[in-house]
């Protein structure tokens, strides 16, 4: 293996593309010596050509978050540092070995795995309340906190790398540092926002939450707010019956999920729905005007967001996660589990000279979970034209119901079966299905019994599972990445394989897309955000007569995953002015 040398910079701030920069480097080599370089002792010049001497020398760097260390040295370099040095990072071996940690940190690693002291930092820890990070901390305080932070960095990848490897989980480790690289120009790109857009529906929300507020006071002749434990006194005195409970007080819980299961069970434009809608439309409404917001005030002068994608970072199931701001939740549409989110996409546009090209894998879920059960009729269903997976459970629900309804309908209740049949392979009993079809106990028998008898091996795919915890602690990935399930919660283990195989498919996507992109179009064209199982590619207007076949390359790249059988499928959508106002783009 190529030599390794462990590096950490030390900033102004958290964010280069908000002006902080890089003012020290501090390196551990193989035999834990370690040398920091500090422009204050030397001079900026003198960073920089020390900087360039050691991300050019013959060596890998190790680094503990190496997206932020690269980006800082690309900013003072004024050179991008792709394909000059390999990079390790310390974080995805950590994720790669224990899914379930419950921090990323380095010094919370250094503490779990090898008992290390976590207040290491103590000395330097109140120069960060200044506003200007560490640079205001003294070299001499400073100096030895570099020196720990790159002698623990090295530490956990001497322990760390070798066990991946002795495991043979090498190809998941690798993939996570090529996608370094990857997100690295997602973030230098970034997203297009309007801020008058952002005004305007930022108004809209205030509105809409007052309206909301005076539904509840008006209907209910409650003079509080759709919030807190009031609300269920209120839905009590309506005859909901409501049985979870808070952890933390022990209250009755009228959470979303809460929420949601009772108006399942209402009918449309009784009181009692207005009154559920009520609740809902102010507790997304409400906060709702704060996150439109911070679009604004996150984008550079440009209109445009750099948010921090960590490819690793958040989820136990290897999902990708976003930070300043949150882009994993800006919802496309009105969906069954929120039926009042925030319209956010209308604020996000394409940059001048640009458009944008929406790819979304189609039902992903569905086809892992048909995946997984094994049954070749229902995997058959994602092949046979006509056929329509969730409309063939909904007519095993819903039976005489479904053969006699209307399109319009028909629609509502093939959104209902989506989440009975998803339930169904999650391990969801016989109160949750009928929950979620919004069928008495009585009704739901029989239609349990009729799924149950047409797709067994995928009503029972979740016992599969939970056995497989139970005696392993972990499931694998279609790529064979483990991902240990809480041995208390052995039910998530049909979860685990879904989302983490799906977190695989879109990064190793996200990877040969971007560099298809990058030699298709000189790197003209890029992905600029992941969103679920979504990838959002900017494409510059006067290329637009080659979209058309690249895209069916890229969308070829994205379905190519033998690992899975059954064929993956991507639909792409064309946005010009809004990502609220788009038009399929047929390949």
């Amino acid at each position: 293996m190529q030599p390794v040398l462990a590096f950490d910079t030390e900033t102004t701030g958290l964010s280069v593309h908000r002006g902080d920069r890089m003012f020290a480097f501090a390196t551990c080599d193989a035999n834990f010596n370690t040398d920091v370089v500090d422009e204050r002792t030397s001079s900026r010049s003198s960073l920089r050509q020390r900087t360039a001497a050691v991300l050019g020398g013959n060596h890998a760097i190790v680094c503990h978050n190496a997206k932020f260390d690269v980006s800082m040295a690309e900013s003072l370099l004024g050179t991008r540092l792709r394909g000059v040095v390999d990079i390790h990072e310390t974080m995805a071996l950590d994720h790669v070995l224990d899914n379930l940690a419950p921090s990323r940190g380095l010094d919370d690693i250094a503490w779990r795995r090898f008992g290390c002291p976590r207040a290491q930092d103590d000395a330097s820890a109140p120069y960060l309340a200044d506003g200007l990070g560490l640079l205001t901390c003294p070299p001499h305080v400073l100096d030895p906190y570099q020196r720990e932070d790159v002698k623990r960095t090295m530490l956990i990848f001497q322990a760390l790398h070798p066990e991946v490897v002795r495991l043979g989980y090498q190809e998941p480790y690798d993939m996570e540092r090529q996608l370094v690289w990857t997100t690295l120009d997602m973030e230098r790109r970034g997203v297009g926002v309007s801020r008058k857009r952002v005004e305007r529906l930022c108004k809209w929300l205030s509105r809409e939450s007052i309206k909301a507020l005076d539904e509840w006071r008006a209907l209910t002749g409650d003079g509080g707010t759709p919030q807190g434990p009031g609300v269920a006194r209120v839905l009590e005195r309506y005859g909901f019956h409501l049985t979870k409970v808070t952890k933390k007080s022990g209250s009755k819980s009228t959470d979303k999920y809460v929420i949601l299961a009772l108006r399942d069970l209402t009918m449309p434009d009784s009181n009692e729905r207005r009154i559920l809608d009520a609740v809902l439309r102010y507790r997304s409404y409400t906060p709702g005007g704060t996150t439109i917001r911070s679009y604004a005030d996150l984008a550079d002068e440009d209109g445009v967001i750099h948010p921090g994608i960590h490819p690793f970072g958040a989820y136990r199931t290897a999902r990708e996660s976003s930070e300043n701001p949150n882009l994993q939740n800006v919802a496309k549409a009105t969906t069954h589990r929120n039926p009042y989110p925030i319209p956010a996409r209308r604020v996000f546009r394409p940059k001048p000279g640009y458009v944008n090209f929406h790819l979304d894998y189609a039902g992903i879920e569905a086809r892992l979970l048909a995946h997984y059960s094994g049954d070749p009729d229902l995997m058959a269903a994602f092949t046979t034209p006509g056929r329509d997976f969730h409309a063939e459970f909904a007519a095993l629900i819903f039976a005489d119901a479904w053969r006699t309804a209307d399109p319009k309908k028909r629609k509502a209740l093939r959104d209902a079966a989506k989440n009975c049949d998803f339930g169904l392979a999650y391990g969801a009993a016989l109160k949750k299905f009928a929950a979620a079809a919004g069928l008495s106990l009585a009704d739901a028998v029989p239609a349990l019994a009729r799924c149950q008898a047409r797709f067994p091996s995928y009503c029972s795919m979740s016992r599969k599972f939970v056995g497989e915890v139970k005696a392993k602690g972990c499931i694998h990935t279609l790529f064979g990445r483990r991902l240990w399930v809480p041995r208390d919660k052995p039910y998530v283990g049909a979860n685990y394989a879904t989302q983490g195989s799906a977190a695989g498919i879109l990064k190793r996507a996200q990877i040969r897309v971007d560099e298809y992109l990058r030699n298709a179009t000189s790197d003209e064209a890029g992905l600029i955000l992941p969103i679920h199982d979504e990838l959002v590619i900017e494409w510059p207007i006067a290329r637009l007569g080659e979209a058309l076949g690249c895209l069916r390359e890229v969308r070829d790249l994205m379905v190519d995953f033998p690992q899975c059988s059954v064929p993956l499928e991507v639909e792409v959508e064309l946005s010009r002015s809004s990502w609220a106002e788009v038009e399929a783009y047929p390949l």
